[in-house]
């Protein structure tokens, strides 16, 4: 082969080269910019995920608290009942102090009255 065949078969290579260069850039650059809207995509969802993530979890502890309310909405009447039957003991007890404070003192003026 002579020289002037091989530099034009080796300026064809170099012309070849750089046009798989270049398309090869062209399509890193194209998958760059995919990747990158994919990317984005996959963010956004992901937040949207952890948006209803919160609200399922506020809307649990909502619910939670509800059920809450009934226990104490429960333990306060029982409460209140055991205060009144209380409150009910004590003024029996008072009138029966009242009675025996009454006793006492006729009692003693019955002693009194006798010495």
């Amino acid at each position: 082969m002579s020289e002037q065949l091989l530099k034009q078969i080796l300026g064809q290579l170099h012309q070849l080269n750089e046009k798989v260069d270049r398309e090869l850039h062209q399509l890193n650059e194209k998958v760059d910019r995919e990747l990158h809207q994919l990317n984005e995509k996959v963010d956004r969802e992901l937040h949207h995920l952890h948006e209803r993530l919160e609200r399922v979890e506020n809307n649990m502890a909502t619910k939670e608290d509800v059920a809450d309310l009934s226990l104490i909405k429960r333990a306060v009447l029982d409460t209140s009942d055991s205060i009144k039957r209380l409150e009910e003991i004590q003024e029996s007890q008072q009138h029966i102090i009242d009675l025996l404070s009454v006793r006492s003192i006729q009692q003693e003026a019955e002693l009194k009255r006798i010495k």
